[in-house]
């Protein structure tokens, strides 16, 4: 495709794409939304979103409990917090800090609530971080806890792409997208300033400068013991970065570990460290997706590099994430594709870990751990299981202090684990969800969900209300764990990065006819969802075999794969997915693109795509262009653009129930549609 007629499309807010999407919009609206099921889905959907009895997941500090909630009555949310005490007990009283539904009607706004940033040292101050419709690229104000208001005359960082860090009470860390030194070629920040109090950006004193090329520049700070560590991380691309050690008096010291090395936090003076490729020094060999700690008291002192192995996963398992607690960390693992933590401790030189007891069969995530307190709180859910917070303080284990109730009967379920065999006899595992005592006679309509990239693991979550919708009218639900995420450590993701990324596809593919071969459904009960990465896989799936699905939800993706790297953060994706303007990738990414590999008079099933006019990572551009050429072609796709609602597309549950509710319509009609005409 030499010339690309829909780059106009590209124009986000040009009147006419946005014309163009209104006719899109009102489309698919009055196909889905006038069909006698949306609302009841919508409202149950909703009604699930906003119940008052959910489990209010927060983060704890100096004693509190900060938490974001919306209901009902606040669809953009309050902040506020609870005492830990209180919290605990059965009848929370909360205190409201912030609502952001009153802050837009004052301001005349459309912020979304993007998250805190406190102090540690002091409990009355934070930077809230508000995005204008959702878009990753947020504003930053200085708010104080004790008066409920913004601090007149505070911290203040204009829209952008921003990374901060606390130094005190009257410096930051600052870096901006917006930077007057400039930014990324992907638009994230690359230079990292100290800002102090009542000093503007552009004047602010510059402590590290990355390069237009690197993906981004990040700063952390924690507390640790009463000790404030500091990291400057220079992200050079995806999967390769150099961590950079602020000290007190201004030097840097980075830290002497391979670019594929991750930092994931300090324990004591313990550096934590997450291995992605083999590692070897001297005698010490560090397998992938091991645990490494880096001694930064002998680093600052004497500039020895003293490492120590903290934890190497099996065959079997991989390491979800690392977080540094005081006096331990937690080590997050999956076991095929099932949670467990560890707790690991330092002494005599050496690390000691420990499983900690959870139930089995379900996903155990870290909701709030960190250095400068003893209280750990822990979450497990599963498929059927709906969320549970565990408190771990001075106990040896973990308590259950919250859970929420189930949201439908799932007395008539099963969840079992399969494995499908791909192109290259990997074995793909794959969770079913199900009515009990279902036939394999191929007439069970199945949503298929799938993602495969960027390291990322889908591990056993509660059902959202959309899925439970789903099955409460018959279907069955599939989590495909194909090749590109994490679910088996580093090598799960690298063996489909670049021009190996048709395995993914062959992974995918693989399931969906390892469901149809075993009787569970057949392709005209079979439907399909992913999104962002997820989205190409979509399109690639419609490209390539398009007679084992019958519906399609396509949602934010990536769909023109010779234009991504010029289209918002696309240029960071490189590492995983190739540079188009190099020849070599070029030739193969032109096969791996949906927009490019779209035919005439072929057999599409009809697809429904989703995106948001303010998504800024995921160029919405991708789903109007593919969207228009297959009109263009004769195919009668659904299409629906939320004007806000970032990455994710919604920007409230009003907005999630609305868009559900639409998929759910499209399903039952496509698959219904699919079946008649067998």
């Amino acid at each position: 495709m030499r010339n690309d007629e829909y780059l106009w499309l590209e124009d986000i807010l040009s009147d006419d794409a946005l014309a163009w999407v209104g006719q899109q919009n009102a489309k698919t609206s009055e196909v889905l939304e006038t069909d006698c099921a949306f609302e009841g889905f919508r409202d149950r959907i909703f009604a699930k979103l906003t119940a008052d009895d959910r489990v209010p997941y927060g983060s704890y500090a100096n004693g509190f409990i900060y938490n974001f909630w919306q209901d009902a009555s606040n669809p953009r949310g309050i902040w506020r917090r609870a005492t830990l005490e209180d919290y605990i007990g059965d009848d929370t009283e909360w205190q409201t800090l912030l609502s952001i539904d009153a802050l837009n009607e004052s301001e005349g706004g459309n912020w979304v609530f993007k998250g805190a940033n406190r102090l540690a040292s002091d409990k009355s101050r934070a930077l809230l971080s508000l995005s204008d419709g959702g878009k990753d690229a947020a504003v930053i104000r200085e708010f104080d806890i004790e008066a409920k208001a913004f601090v007149s005359d505070g911290f203040e960082l204009s829209e952008a792409k921003l990374s901060v860090a606390w130094l005190d009470e009257n410096r930051l860390l600052v870096g901006s997208s917006k930077d007057p030194l400039g930014a990324s070629d992907a638009g994230y920040a690359i230079v990292i300033r100290i800002l102090e109090r009542g000093m503007s950006l552009a004047d602010a004193t510059v402590v590290y400068q990355g390069q237009a090329s690197d993906m981004a520049v990040f700063v952390g700070a924690s507390l640790c013991d009463g000790e404030r560590f500091v990291f400057i991380t220079r992200r050079i691309g995806f999967f390769e970065s150099q961590n950079y050690w602020l000290r007190d008096d201004g030097r840097l010291i980075e830290l002497p570990v391979p670019l594929s090395v991750e930092l994931a936090g300090v324990c004591g003076w313990q550096a934590l460290l997450q291995v992605k490729e083999p590692w070897n020094r001297g005698s010490q060999r560090f397998e992938p997706g091991s645990v490494v700690s880096l001694d930064l008291d002998a680093l600052r002192h004497s500039g020895d590099h003293r490492f120590s192995l903290v934890y190497t996963p099996d065959a079997h398992s991989s390491v979800m994430g690392v977080a540094a607690g005081r006096g331990c960390a937690f080590i997050v693992l999956i076991e095929d594709v099932k949670g467990r933590v560890l707790r690991a401790t330092f002494s005599g030189g050496c690390w000691k870990t420990e499983q900690l007891p959870f139930p089995d069969n379900g996903t155990v995530g870290v909701q709030n751990v960190n250095g400068h307190s003893d209280v750990a709180m822990f979450s497990f859910t599963s498929f059927l299981e709906p969320g549970t917070l565990y408190l771990l303080d001075d106990d040896a284990r973990p308590k259950p202090i919250k859970s929420a109730p189930e949201r439908f009967d799932a007395s008539g379920y099963t969840v079992s684990q399969h494995f499908a065999d791909s192109s290259d006899d990997t074995r793909i595992p794959y969770f079913l969800i199900e009515p009990a005592g279902t036939r394999r006679d191929g007439t069970t309509p199945v949503l298929l969900f799938g993602y495969g990239g960027f390291e990322r693991s889908f591990t056993p979550q509660y059902l959202p209300a959309m899925v439970q919708e789903w099955l409460a009218t018959g279907g069955a639900y599939v989590v495909a764990n194909i090749r590109g995420g994490g679910e088996y450590g580093p090598k799960w993701h690298r063996a489909v990065l670049r021009e190996k990324r048709v395995l993914a596809f062959d992974d995918f593919i693989a399931v969906a006819e390892d469901l149809i071969t075993s009787g569970v459904t057949s392709s005209t009960c079979l439907a399909i969802k992913g999104g962002s990465n997820g989205g190409l896989l979509m399109g690639a799936m419609l490209t390539r075999r398009p007679d084992l699905f019958s519906a399609i939800i396509c949602r934010v993706p990536l769909l023109d794969m010779l234009r991504y790297h010029k289209l918002l953060a696309g240029a960071s994706w490189m590492a995983e997915y190739g540079n188009p303007d190099d020849e070599n990738d070029r030739a193969y990414l032109e096969k791996l693109s949906p927009y490019h590999n779209l035919r005439k008079a072929a057999d599409y099933p009809r697809m429904f795509f989703a995106t948001s006019t303010r998504d800024d990572r995921v160029h919405p551009g991708h789903a109007r262009k593919m969207y228009a050429r297959m009109q263009a072609m004769g195919y009668d796709n659904l299409y629906f653009e939320n004007i806000e609602g970032g990455h994710g597309a919604a920007a409230s549950p009003d907005q999630m129930a609305r868009v559900a509710a639409m998929e759910l319509v499209y399903l039952h009609r496509q698959l219904a549609d699919q079946s008649a005409g067998d």
